[in-house]
């Protein structure tokens, strides 16, 4: 996990995203499926990002990081799509 916070900390996304799934391998833990969750935001891969949070979220429904997470997640993406529409309107 620490070369995934180091890639993503330098921006490597598709790097971090890498170092994270190998660590599930090890480590199926709430942590590191938010840390894929927030490479993946990074990534504009929101779908992703929405999966591993709930993922993260089955395996702790009380890991508040991940519902604030969620929830910021789902709000861009409303913010988007009503930008979206007024701009074709």
């Amino acid at each position: 996990a620490d070369l995934g916070q180091y890639t993503q900390a330098i921006k490597d996304y598709d790097k971090a995203i890498d170092s994270y799934k190998r660590s599930l391998n090890a480590y199926k833990i709430p942590i590191v499926l938010l840390n894929l969750a927030e490479s993946y935001c990074a990534n504009r891969e929101y779908d992703k990002a929405i999966e591993y949070l709930n993922k993260a979220l089955k395996l702790n429904n009380d890991f508040v990081v991940a519902k604030k997470f969620l929830k910021f997640i789902q709000n861009e993406l409303k913010s988007e799509q009503n930008k979206t529409f007024k701009l074709a309107i």
